[in-house]
């Protein structure tokens, strides 16, 4: 007779459950311990003295499984403790050197070392073996004996990294190595070097519990073999957790689903999970019975939450049996309000008798809006779903007759809620480890990475003047601002805004301070009279996430731009540039020439070339409205250079194109054009002050907990077309591309049906529409309006972020009027992107918003 133990460890109490078959026989539930392994224990033996006397017997043969779902590494992540310190090896130099690696607790060392591949398997430098053991042994001497190897493009060429550890483990035995391959199988260089310093810092906290408890729970005479459970609902054995403990992150909320779909039966379509805890409440969604969908929110409400208003986010955790009035306590928690208002029996309901009736309505109320507002976002459309509850907060919704919602076919509290967790823990299913996680591991791993919001790592400040010339001077928070309102306003394109974030970053740090004058300064003095520099990087957005940037790819190709002129220029007319422009408003297109500004110590202007993103140098704006092509120049990671002289932008695109294909499909371009074209007639102005004020409302929105995305669009004067869950996605690519299709599922905000929109994609978004029953379109949105995805907290989801089963708002916003005279429709509408030139949407977008400019032009110094 097999039975099966599943335990949780949550975040105010530890439940355990004995499975037999379909069957709960038993449960547990004791509060969590600060040392985790205790309370585990001590649920395992509550529910063994349960089990009923036939089972009771030959314990050691009836049991087939113990498996558990432990926050004990989540947690030790979270506050930095218990972790051991990690050395990370860069296989990468010259490629990636501008990017810095995560600020964690457990990096104590980093190096930039030789090694890497292209795309296409080339390799960057070779690794060096003497360089390999000198880097080792300066680790060991500071007392680091564990290290974190992280190669470009590791999961598609694993040699380096493997012969790395080679090297390592011949010279240095007593050295303990993560290979990020091993680890995490996706092309995102930066979240597989995050998950492998993780998974190195946590491996000497897993041997000491697993030893812990391995020797516990043979002690209580199980004999079988004991497993913890995995972020996407599968187990992990104790041995395979020794190396690899990252992979039971976030496990909590998958097994909270997993038992959800076995309490209720419910093992067809799509059904969204909320699962109240004693401390927080997490939703979910499950298909056919597995996790599908988590969300990245959490929401304060659970059963230990203290509901006055004045205490909101506050709760008593593992103290509630002490202080909640119910057990005689002074604090009136949510639990309370459940058993004054006849939902659950626990504890003495005469101690809530001063609590009045309008009290109990307005916190349950109050508790309903936060389950609503979690069911819209949840739900991929506006067709009703099930909800199933769980979790010992679900008293709250009267498990008896159970509280419905909008938006819900059905609400279930299933019997045994309370041990939800538990129950998924026992039934997770083992899979022996491959290196290749699931897409819901990949998600929920994701999850425990965005655990920090700016609000709180980065101060909040206004943007700072300088008195005497009137330039803007950066500081981080400003951009933190220009980056989220970059990868919104990017269309999909621009490239990686995380990746240009640090990039601007580091140069803020690196140089003290980058500039913004205002473009009607140009021209008013010498030093501002002159050619205007564009710098960006060029290619497959795709590449820079794994490929990242060495800072010499624009650098170099400025330089060389500066150093040379077309054979019709006059040689002494001046090369070197009286500032900088952004080639575009969009992801790392915009932060670029803003580290680059830093770096070589000259301003950049408060403009740009397109007012969006755009995937060809012929949708530049000045070039569409007459400034000439010049000398230009482009740059590969390694410095490398070449030259040109173009007639037109198109010959230029050609090139430069075909060149890098040679330079592993990312290189950085410089060109120049005169002063005169940064104006109104030509040239988008004051878009850095535009990028900034759309990111602080979408930041303030997310801080006064108000919708992000509904602050885009009154930003933007735009508004959402559809929203749904991405079900396909087709990438095609090459010659610096990445095109492809989008397949959303969900609705539009003013339709009842559900039904599919389809995304046209050329590096940026250029179509959107959805087809009837004959195959006829409705088109949405067209360039060169703007046509984005946004995730639920405002941020964007860029073209290499795109995969199946997110949860998408899809948003409309009008362009700049550059872009509707025939010229901007000729270089920029549908007709440019392939497409008939009668595409119109259905639905005009309303008129583009001005804004002022935070620089300010200053004639007295």
């Amino acid at each position: 007779m097999s039975l099966s133990i599943g335990v949780d460890v949550g975040e105010t109490n530890t439940t355990a459950v004995i499975l037999k078959e379909k069957e709960v026989l038993c449960s547990s539930e004791v509060p969590t311990r600060q040392d985790v392994t205790s309370g585990v224990i001590e649920a395992i033996e509550l529910v063994l003295r349960q089990l009923p006397e036939e089972h009771a017997h030959n314990r050691g043969e009836n049991f087939e499984k113990v498996s558990i779902g432990a926050t004990l590494f989540e947690n030790a992540v979270k506050q930095g403790k218990n972790l051991s310190k990690v050395a990370l090896f860069r296989l990468c130099y010259p490629a990636t050197v501008a990017i810095p690696p995560p600020c964690v607790p457990a990096l104590h060392k980093f190096f930039y070392l030789n090694g890497g591949c292209e795309t296409d398997g080339t390799t960057i430098t070779h690794v060096d073996e003497d360089q390999l053991t000198q880097k080792t042994k300066e680790v060991y001497i500071e007392g680091i004996t564990h290290i974190a190897i992280v190669g470009v493009y590791s999961p598609k060429y694993t040699d380096q990294e493997d012969r790395a550890n080679r090297v390592i483990s011949s010279t240095s035995p007593e050295m303990k190595i993560t290979l990020s391959h091993k680890v995490c199988d996706e092309e995102d260089f930066l979240k597989r070097e995050h998950l492998s310093i993780m998974n190195e810092s946590l491996r000497p906290l897993c041997e000491h519990t697993v030893e812990t408890l391995s020797t516990a729970l043979m002690e209580l005479g199980l004999k079988c073999p004991f497993y913890f459970t995995r972020g996407d609902g599968k187990l992990i054995s104790f041995e395979d957790t020794r190396r690899f403990p990252v992979l039971t992150l976030t496990s909590g909320l998958t097994n909270s689903m997993r038992g959800a779909a076995f309490l209720t039966g419910v093992q067809n379509g799509i059904v969204i999970v909320i699962d109240i805890g004693g401390t927080n409440m997490h939703v979910g969604s499950i298909k056919d019975g597995f996790p599908k969908h988590l969300s990245g929110k959490t929401v304060k409400l659970g059963g230990g939450s203290i509901v006055q208003e004045s205490k909101e986010g506050k709760t008593v955790s593992q103290t509630l049996t002490t202080k909640a009035l119910v057990f005689g306590g002074k604090a009136t928690t949510a639990t309370d309000i459940a058993v004054a208002s006849g939902f659950s029996d626990i504890g003495d309901k005469e101690k809530m008798k001063h609590l009045s009736q309008k009290f109990q309505e307005g916190e349950l109320e109050d508790v309903k809006k936060k389950i609503q507002a979690a069911i819209d976002q949840a739900k991929p459309s506006d067709e009703a779903q099930p909800v199933i509850v769980v979790g010992g907060g679900a008293n709250l919704l009267n498990p008896d007759n159970p509280i419905q919602f909008k938006g819900a076919s059905k609400v279930i509290i299933p019997r045994h809620f309370q041990v939800a967790n538990a129950v998924g823990a026992a039934v997770a299913v083992l899979e022996q480890y491959t290196r290749e996680p699931s897409p819901l591991q990949k998600a929920s791993i994701l999850l425990q990475l965005a655990k920090s919001d700016v609000e709180e790592t980065i101060l909040q400040t206004e943007p700072f003047i300088d008195p005497v010339t009137g330039d803007w001077i950066l500081k981080k928070y400003d951009i933190e601002c220009i980056t989220l309102g970059a990868g919104i306003m990017a269309c999909g394109g621009g490239g990686n805004t995380n990746i240009g974030k640090l990039r601007a970053m580091a140069s803020l740090e690196r140089n003290g301070e980058i500039r913004v004058v205002h473009p009607g300064k140009l021209g008013t003095e010498p030093e501002l009279t002159g050619p205007v520099a564009v710098v960006a990087l060029m290619g497959n957005p795709m590449m820079v996430c794994e490929r990242l940037i060495s800072g010499l790819e624009s650098a170099s190709a400025l330089k060389k731009m500066e150093e040379g002129h077309c054979p019709e220029d006059e040689p002494s007319s001046r090369t070197e540039p009286v500032a900088l422009l952004c080639i575009e408003m969009g992801g790392i297109s915009t932060t670029e020439p803003l580290a680059v500004a830093g770096d070589k110590k000259i301003r950049i202007v408060d403009a740009d070339g397109m007012g969006r993103a755009n995937p060809v140098l012929e949708m530049f704006l000045p070039y569409v409205y007459g400034s000439p092509t010049s000398f230009s120049a482009i740059g590969d990671e390694k410095g490398n250079t070449q030259s040109f002289c173009a007639n037109c932008p198109k010959e230029m695109e050609e090139h430069y194109r075909k060149a890098i294909g040679e330079m592993g499909e990312m290189a950085g371009i410089a060109f120049t054009i005169n002063w005169t074209f940064v104006s109104e007639a030509t040239c988008p102005l004051y878009s850095l002050s535009r990028l900034r004020k759309l990111g602080n409302t979408v930041l303030e929105a997310r801080k006064k907990k108000q919708d992000p995305v509904e602050s885009i669009i009154e930003h933007e004067n735009g508004k959402i077309i559809f929203q749904g869950e991405i079900v396909e996605v087709t990438n095609g690519g090459g010659g610096g591309f990445c095109e492809g299709t989008i397949i959303i599922e969900g609705s539009r905000p003013e339709a009842d049906l559900n039904e599919k929109l389809y995304i046209a994609v050329k590096n940026e978004n250029y179509l959107a529409y959805v087809c009837d029953v004959k195959g006829d379109k409705t088109y949405l949105a067209a360039v060169p309006d703007l046509i984005s995805l946004v995730k639920e907290d405002g941020s964007a989801i860029t073209t290499e972020m795109v995969q199946k089963d997110l949860h998408v708002s899809v948003i409309a916003m009008p362009c700049n009027p550059l872009w509707k005279t025939k010229k901007g429709k000729k270089a920029g509408g549908p007709a440019a992107f392939g497409c008939h030139d009668d595409v119109k949407p259905d639905k005009p977008l309303g008129k583009y918003k001005w804004y002022p400019p935070i620089p300010q032009i200053k004639t007295d110094h």
